[in-house]
């Protein structure tokens, strides 16, 4: 069977559930049947946005030897990462990188526009793609305030590092007197 073209559904995906209003029916189930919002995905992703000193870009890069998972929390406290990719604030996770994906592996969240406040970041391992890796050395490339930093780390197996970096989305506005230097503090 040819690979379905971007965009096209198939037919051996799950079918969707019959739907009561035939005016709603025809666009959740073409949603559904084509696993979801994928069309949606390939529009809005974090890697195709241009960004500008008012959005936030935080990666995390890493080799094949595990499946590291991306966390950023928002200045609401919400967690953007694989099972929870887009946020109510408007932070966008791009895609869970496993171990059938190529190295060098990259996990996006990205706020376009960033919400004014403190984010953290934290790295999780818990899937080896490789047996016996207990440490995977990892890289984090956070574009904040028209800045870009770069921070490496090592993940330990079986460890949330609940916070590998934190920082924080400043206004851009020079006259925003609310802002003190002072209240971004590690709070472990």
């Amino acid at each position: 069977m040819p690979s379905p073209r971007p965009g096209q559904c198939t037919r051996d995906r799950a079918r969707a559930p019959r739907a009561r209003s035939a005016a709603l029916a025809l666009p959740l189930l073409a949603l559904l049947a084509c696993g979801g919002a994928q069309p949606l995905r390939e529009i809005a992703t974090p890697e195709t946005v241009e960004f500008t000193p008012e959005d936030v870009r935080v990666r995390l890069v890493f080799g094949a030897e595990a499946d590291l998972d991306l966390i950023v929390t928002d200045p609401n406290h919400e967690e953007i990462y694989f099972a929870n990719t887009q946020s109510r604030l408007g932070g966008l996770f791009d895609a869970d990188q496993r171990c059938d994906s190529p190295a060098p592996r990259v996990e996006t969240v990205s706020f376009n526009p960033a919400p004014v406040g403190r984010y953290r970041v934290s790295v999780d391992f818990m899937i080896r793609c490789a047996p016996g890796v207990d440490e995977v050395p990892y890289r984090l490339v956070i574009e904040a305030n028209g800045e870009t930093s770069e921070i490496e780390g090592l993940a330990r197996f079986g460890v949330l590092e609940q916070v590998a970096h934190q920082f924080a989305a400043k206004p851009v506005d020079p006259e925003y007197s609310e802002w003190e230097e002072g209240e971004l503090e590690d709070e472990r």
